[in-house]
């Protein structure tokens, strides 16, 4: 038995010690006063606890199962301990990996907004959207540190939504915290065969949808939006990386599952900026150009770069050899497209 919370008057609970107090040890559970809690539910009662040596928790204070359950107050000190007091340390490190690719993987699964999830689905967003706003931002500039570009509305904007889209999948917790809370409160009541009281509008919806669907609507409306306000030439671009498939090479290893003839064993490939370039990485990946302005990559078919007259102003390359060292590329104001040869 790890936690367990118990809610009644105080003969009741007085009685509930007793028998784990008693019948507990026998089944090897011993109790331990000090690391129990007593809390009244009503603010203004200042009664000492019943059960000797079990200390009292402020009402306001309270916490069960790390969800902050007290004052307003306390619950943004709350969620800004617990998330963001290791995230500079964390976001420092990721800064410092020498290989670019493995600090966003991690910072996509394991310390971005993943990190968040817990306070998402428990606590309305609303009592700690500072902290939320925070976090954000320290994880746009960990994403663009390592990128080692200058972050732009735009480029943040695509950046958080999801791969499968066109985006780096670095999603943001203002985006999707209603989504999660909204499907974990329906969710709950679910579980406990419950009616709870419906929160306000800008904490939870009316209408239930799981956390994936809430959080891919959010995607694709981000999406959306940046395509309403780019320019021709960017809308084809964003066009292309929200296709099937068309960023697979972020967070997956290539299959032969269509068949062999789009895998290079053992290459290699380069990100070429203007002026320099990024270590080599030997994986087996996909024939494939990309190019894209220099804050997210643009991945095109073998046909599509055999296309004439591609012209890429000011953007990055990123080319993909089929030889054992990556193709010189040098730094022109308008790059053109390469046709590879089976």
């Amino acid at each position: 038995m790890d936690d367990g919370g118990i809610v009644g008057n105080p003969e009741l609970l007085i009685k509930v010690w007793e028998i784990l107090k008693v019948g507990g040890p026998p089944l090897g559970l011993i109790l331990n006063p000090q690391k129990c809690e007593w809390s009244w539910l009503n603010p203004e009662c200042s009664s000492a606890c019943p059960i000797p040596n079990v200390p009292i928790t402020p009402t306001d204070k309270i916490q069960i199962l790390g969800v902050p359950l007290g004052s307003e107050a306390f619950t943004d000190d709350y969620v800004k301990e617990s998330l963001l007091s290791i995230t500079d340390g964390v976001m420092s490190k990721l800064m410092d990996f020498e290989d670019t690719q493995a600090a966003l993987f991690l910072l996509r699964l394991s310390f971005g907004i993943v990190r968040a999830t817990h306070f998402m689905r428990t606590t309305p967003s609303s009592l700690w959207s500072k902290q939320a706003e925070e976090f954000d931002k320290k994880v746009c500039h960990t994403v663009f540190q390592c990128l080692s570009l200058k972050p732009t509305p735009e480029a943040y904007e695509q950046v958080s939504v999801s791969t499968t889209i066109g985006g780096l999948g670095i999603r943001r917790i203002v985006d999707h915290a209603r989504g999660a809370f909204t499907a974990s409160w329906f969710e709950g009541q679910g579980v406990t065969r419950e009616t709870w009281i419906k929160l306000p509008d800008k904490d939870c919806s009316d209408v239930y949808e799981t956390q994936k669907s809430a959080s891919s609507k959010v995607d694709v409306a981000i999406m959306s939006h940046l395509k309403e306000s780019a320019t021709l030439r960017d809308v084809q671009r964003l066009n292309r990386v929200d296709s099937p498939h068309a960023n697979a090479w972020l967070s997956a290893r290539p299959s032969n599952m269509d068949g062999s003839d789009c895998i290079l064993s053992q290459k290699y490939f380069a990100l070429l900026f203007p002026g320099y370039s990024v270590n080599l990485c030997p994986l087996p990946l996909s024939r494939v150009l990309s190019a894209s302005k220099p804050w997210i990559f643009m991945a095109t078919t073998p046909s599509a770069a055999e296309s004439p007259a591609i012209e890429l102003r000011g953007t990055i390359a990123c080319e993909m050899s089929s030889s054992s060292s990556p193709i010189p590329v040098s730094s022109p104001p308008i790059w053109r497209s390469w046709v590879f040869s089976v």
